[in-house]
């Protein structure tokens, strides 16, 4: 192997260095603008999850006739999908053919993961309904952070 011509290649590094530091240069603001973009986009689609959460939290704290039949829905859905997957797995057993039964496993997780995450998202509305005063300051103050935030970048 030769020894690389150091004379060329800090002449080239030179040469390379000032197109691409102008080219950095040209480019910083559009980047910045992008991002300042990005950073409004998400902080509009953060303000609104937070209204819709709120509004919903709070017509359940407001009425909890809906969150009763919230529950039941999800409690039926529960079995439903625990009733499902004991009849499949019977199918399962019933099938001889390794690709059906790979298939149905399939369909088995993921009803199994849908009842953890319904099972969840009923868990989650309870406990912030449990201590609604607290849950309330925390999220009225996240959109009135969020509408600050968004009113400064427009």
């Amino acid at each position: 192997m030769t020894e690389p011509n150091w004379l060329v290649t800090l002449v080239l590094a030179a040469v390379l260095s000032i197109p691409i530091s102008i080219g950095a240069n040209l480019l910083t603001p559009r980047i910045k603008d992008w991002l300042d973009r990005r950073n409004l986009t998400n902080r509009s689609k953060a303000l609104q999850r937070s209204k819709i959460e709120y509004d919903r939290l709070k017509q359940f704290h407001d009425d909890p006739a809906r969150l009763q039949v919230k529950a039941y829905r999800t409690f039926l859905s529960l079995i439903a999908d625990f009733l499902f997957i004991l009849a499949s797995i019977g199918v399962v057993a019933a099938f001889s053919d390794a690709g059906l039964r790979v298939i149905m496993l399939m369909v088995l997780a993921t009803l199994v993961g849908l009842g953890f995450v319904i099972g969840i998202d009923l868990d989650n509305d309870l406990e912030k309904l449990s201590s609604f005063e607290k849950t309330e300051t925390k999220l009225l103050a996240r959109i009135k952070e969020l509408e600050t935030e968004v009113a400064q970048k427009k």
